[in-house]
């Protein structure tokens, strides 16, 4: 990113995704795991992501909801 005048870039954002082959195989692409910024005073992190930490609760009964292959045991959904 410049500043008004500058000749050079002053601020470089840097931002990598989730690259695991367990979420790409299932087209989750969009998953940013870290963001950093760079400028004159060094590298500092914006943010640090960590998807599917936790277990899902089961919900029952749910219509149209595929238990058997997308239920409790299925780790890898993308969330935060």
């Amino acid at each position: 990113m410049y500043d008004f005048g500058a000749g050079s870039p002053t601020r470089t954002y840097n931002l990598s995704y989730v690259t695991d082959s367990n979420y790409t195989s299932r087209n989750i692409w969009n998953r940013m795991t870290t963001a950093t910024v760079t400028d004159a005073s060094g590298t500092r992190s914006l943010v640090t992501n960590y998807y599917d930490q936790g277990t899902p609760s089961m919900v029952y009964n749910v219509p149209l909801h595929d238990t058997a292959n997308y239920g409790q045991g299925f780790a890898y959904r993308g969330n935060v």
